[in-house]
């Protein structure tokens, strides 16, 4: 930004993977030798790939970069790079392997993902080597250095992983041409391509067992990602390119081995790819005008700053709650407004990262609670909508006590509640705030603690956050063989005042010592008390300290993690030194790699292995008894569909989706016309599932079969229950309806 100015230094690095990773994949190939027109196909082949439309947010191509994923991006390019310098470290030998060493620290530094699969990857390069020991040797000098670098930043995240919400919903693909985009279909010619140059025993792609790698330890990933926790669509785009780099590469060995001029191939090829790639590269070009020509050429930019300057205040003040909804795009992106705290407001309650606290399921239900078109962007913590007065005592929980609205039917709603009063309209927007808002950051805590494990303790959380709030007795989640804090009395005129605020500090006086205070920040084990006072976790996912003095300070310290990984990365930079400075460490002598004959038994059985596994994953999978069950249900075949919905409910592993299947189950067994099995998978849903989006309709189900046998007084028990879910909802007013019909 120095000789740039901060908005062009922005435009560039946030678009420059969508310019640079056909460049950064030719670098990598001429290093690994490849012949011209092979580098020229492949290179066209990560052009096409840069120019796909279907995987929109899942990385990697020029859309994927425009929306925000442009650190995967320059993953992806510090990774090509990486499997370049691998390669001719294996081949060459001398100190090249250290910078293989810094190019893997690069890739760790900017995405997580393309460094699992170069990690894991990389390994097949054994199988091409003609001194396996020897290659074995480098890799392991090469992840280690590479480790110990990152290892300041590697060990904190991993320390971190429990204190985060995995965004790892499961990918079904039932469009063929979401694997494999009209973009690319020109290279599905590469198998045959492939086909020929190993039949004529010319197969001589240098790196070949490095790419091949790659290509797989992004389908194992992609394959069992969900299972792991972790979010499989980021292991798709590695894989798509990949392989279309390996089907370009095989066309142009085809193609030099079959033409003597087979350059003229290439550049007709390229403009080719360009006229047939058009609409990506217009769609891109669109995208990137919109996203990279700033705030200030917005629609509604002048609105923008009269509403942040309407909001203004300081880190410590109350949060703002604002409306989700799909027009906020004329503002930038639907997104656009969790960036206010930039221009001066206070602080809103939703954050960029969704992932990164343990506060993201409760954020996201309030948001469902005022929002016409909610997000709900956590599968494992489907929002619902609630009564007007439960979202705003959810409001006052979490420490927000205004209220920014978008939509008619919101504004309509909120606009006369007698607990809300009138701030601005600043069209298209209006602004609430809740009347005589007492609550405090940090105050002594006045209802009961109960003990609970911390085993599961965010389930749990969310659950009585839906169904058990306004809080009767506050919940205190601990790890093993810890004692909680005793509830005490609360004190008269007991009362807390904040003196410091900052993001890692805060400083509090109380008159109320030995009483238990709540905290309205997120959890993290990482937060300790200067004067040694033991801080706990409490519902929803704040924190929980003991006064022992009048005076108090919070600080977000280091951890054993912190300082180990500190120590690591200064071993690293010993271990850097050294290498530097006495090559003979690691200098592995000059090898040579298999030629076409080990190569194409490795082409055979990568294929092999890779459809083997794919067909078993996919035959076990219960997305596939899952979606199986779905067409039999199209097709009026209940009884049928019901018990693969059993099957996905079995398998499936995220409370929301085994809940939505087994609601699937009892409703399709009802239709076919099985009460008893129906009423069975209903009892069993609402004993497992009472919290989860579809639990009211289930709810309404049982109330309907409790009044056709006659049972009026469970159906009343049902509705209950029914009422505290969500008094609004549309099947409670169904309910309502039956049982009390005007």
């Amino acid at each position: 930004s120095v000789p740039l100015g901060i908005k062009s230094a922005f435009a560039f690095v946030s678009s420059a993977p969508a310019i640079l990773l056909p460049a950064a994949t030719y670098i990598m190939l001429a290093m690994m030798r490849w012949t011209l027109p092979a580098r020229g196909f492949a290179t066209l082949g990560a052009t096409a790939f840069l120019l796909t439309t279907k995987t929109t947010f899942w990385g990697g191509n020029a859309l994927a970069t425009f929306t925000g994923e442009f650190a995967y991006g320059w993953g992806m390019l510090a990774a090509a790079l990486f499997l370049g310098i691998l390669h001719k470290a294996l081949s060459d030998g001398g100190r090249i392997w250290i910078l293989a060493a810094l190019a893997e620290a690069v890739v760790a530094l900017c995405h997580g993902y393309p460094l699992l699969v170069i990690g894991f990857g990389s390994f097949a390069a054994l199988f091409t080597s003609a001194k396996p020991l020897s290659t074995l040797r480098t890799l392991l000098q090469v992840h280690t250095l590479a480790f110990l670098l990152i290892a300041a930043w590697l060990f904190p995240l991993i320390e971190n992983l429990p204190w985060t919400i995995p965004n790892d919903t499961p990918v079904w693909i039932d469009d063929l041409s979401v694997l494999w985009p009209r973009e690319l279909w020109p290279f599905a010619v590469g198998l045959i391509a492939a086909g020929f140059v190993i039949w004529k025993k010319r197969f001589d792609l240098g790196g070949f067992g490095l790419l091949a790698g790659f290509a797989l330890a992004s389908y194992i990933g992609f394959s069992v990602a969900d299972r792991t926790g972790l979010a499989a669509t980021r292991f798709f785009p590695l894989l798509q390119w990949s392989i279309v780099i390996l089907l370009g590469g095989a066309i142009g060995t085809a193609l030099c081995h079959w033409n003597r001029q087979p350059i003229l191939w290439v550049i007709t090829a390229s403009f080719a790819t360009l006229w047939w790639c058009s609409p990506g590269l217009n769609q891109s070009s669109d995208w990137a005008q919109w996203n990279l020509s700033g705030y200030e050429a917005k629609p509604l930019w002048p609105v923008f700053q009269k509403v942040a300057a309407q909001l203004e205040g300081p880190n410590s003040a109350p949060r703002v709650l604002f409306e989700h909804d799909p027009d906020n795009t004329d503002t930038g992106s639907t997104r656009t407004l969790e960036a206010f705290p930039l221009f001066g407001t206070r602080p809103m309650l939703e954050g960029l990262y969704m992932e990164a606290a343990i506060t993201v399921p409760f954020i996201y239900q309030v948001q469902a609670e005022i929002s016409a078109k909610p997000s709900s962007p956590s599968s494992r913590f489907p929002s619902v909508t609630t009564s007007a007065s439960q979202a705003i005592a959810h409001m006052k929980e979490l420490y927000a006590d205004t209220l920014l609205l978008r939509s008619d039917s919101m504004k309509d709603r909120f606009r006369h509640n007698t607990e809300l009063e009138f701030v601005a309209e600043i069209e298209p927007f209006l602004i609430l705030k809740i009347k005589d808002f007492s609550q405090q950051l940090i105050e002594p805590i006045t209802t009961p603690l109960t003990m609970a494990s911390q085993k599961d303790w965010i389930e749990d959380a969310f659950s009585r956050f839906r169904l058990a709030h306004p809080y009767q007795a506050r919940q205190v989640y601990l790890p093993p063989d810890v004692t909680g804090p005793a509830s005490v009395l609360p004190k008269e005129n007991a009362k807390s005042t904040l003196i410091e605020f900052d993001r890692e500090r805060l400083v509090f006086e109380t008159n109320a010592i030995g009483q238990p205070h709540l905290i309205r920040m997120t959890y993290h084990p990482r937060w300790r008390s200067t004067t040694g006072e033991p801080i706990f976790l409490t519902e929803p996912s704040f924190m929980l300290v003991v006064p022992q003095h009048a005076r108090m300070e919070i600080v977000f310290g280091d951890s054993l993690a912190t300082k180990l990984g500190g120590i690591s990365s200064i071993l690293g930079i010993i271990f850097l030194t050294g290498a530097i400075l006495f090559p003979r460490w690691a200098s592995p002598h000059p090898q040579k790699f298999a030629q076409y004959h080990r190569a194409s038994w490795l082409v055979l059985g990568t294929f092999i292995f890779t459809i083997t596994l794919g067909t078993m994953l996919w035959w076990s999978s219960s997305e596939r008894a899952y979606q199986t069950a779905f067409q039999l249900y199209n097709k009026h075949d209940y009884l049928a569909a019901a018990p693969l919905f059993e099957q996905a409910e079995e398998g499936r592993r995220l409370v929301p989706w085994k809940a939505e299947a087994l609601f699937w189950a009892a409703r399709n067994y009802e239709l076919g016309s099985d009460r008893v099995k129906a009423r069975a998978l209903y009892e069993a849903f609402r004993a497992r599932y009472m919290s989860t989006y579809s639990y009211p309709e289930v709810a309404f189900r049982l109330i309907q079969l409790d009044l056709e046998d006659k049972k009026r007084d469970e159906a009343l028990h049902i509705f209950a229950e029914l009422e505290k879910f969500g008094s609004e909802n549309k099947w409670t007013v169904e309910a309502r309806s039956v049982l009390f019909p005007k």
